[in-house]
């Protein structure tokens, strides 16, 4: 981070860098602030929600989270976490390579990432469900374009956990600006409203059905 990063990100608050958001939030609510650097505004994303919601900050940045937790880590229902696992988890990145070189293994083994993408889809699809929040894209656009980058990252990086941290690092500084909502009110709406009847006709698709069969008696 360049210097004097920290000093600018303490300044930030929840009222002024993200109005809409503040609006959106109640009591209770449990949010994930991914890209959170020294925790400023997710201090006050936890104020929001209350004692009964529950907050987690990450970032790739073990300084920022250091700082994040010095300084907001007491407050009841909020935690700061190190987004390190996919550079220094030894299962996971074992997991990744292993899902990549399939086609060499005779032994059948599960789809890449299985479960990745509906589970980044499950968490941004709320957003996607709140037209004055809203996402440029929808939710599962989204989430498979995050686990498309998350595997680049492997092939890009050199050895070593500094220069994958790096390369997940330059990874969400260019994907959460492109999440960000479309400054055009009705396009939000109408993606909103797109999304609950995508997720209507879903749950119809797969709700169970009666069959009834007439017999002719006579």
């Amino acid at each position: 981070m360049p210097e004097g990063t920290s000093a600018i990100l303490d300044t930030r608050s929840l009222a002024t860098a993200h109005r809409r958001l503040a609006a959106l939030l109640r009591p209770g609510l449990a949010v994930l602030d991914v890209g959170c650097g020294t925790g400023a505004i997710t201090r006050g994303i936890a104020e929001a929600v209350g004692h009964e919601g529950r907050v987690v900050g990450v970032d790739v940045n073990a300084a920022m989270i250091d700082k994040a937790r010095a300084a907001h880590g007491a407050l009841a229902g909020l935690s700061f976490e190190v987004a390190d696992r996919y550079s220094t988890d030894v299962i996971v990145r074992a997991g990744i390579r292993l899902s990549l070189e399939r086609d060499t293994i005779k032994t059948p083994i599960d789809a890449p990432f299985q479960g990745w993408v509906s589970e980044i889809e499950r968490l941004l699809s709320p957003a996607g469900e709140w037209e004055l929040m809203g996402l440029s894209a929808p939710a599962d656009v989204a989430a498979r374009v995050i686990v498309t980058c998350l595997i680049g990252t492997q092939y890009l990086s050199k050895d070593g956990d500094a220069d994958m941290t790096k390369r997940l690092g330059e990874v969400w500084t260019v994907i959460l600006p492109g999440l960000r909502p479309t400054p055009d009110l009705a396009a939000r709406i109408a993606t909103g409203q797109a999304l609950r009847e995508r997720a209507r006709a879903a749950a119809a698709a797969t709700a169970p059905t009666t069959m009834y069969r007439t017999i002719d008696m006579t």
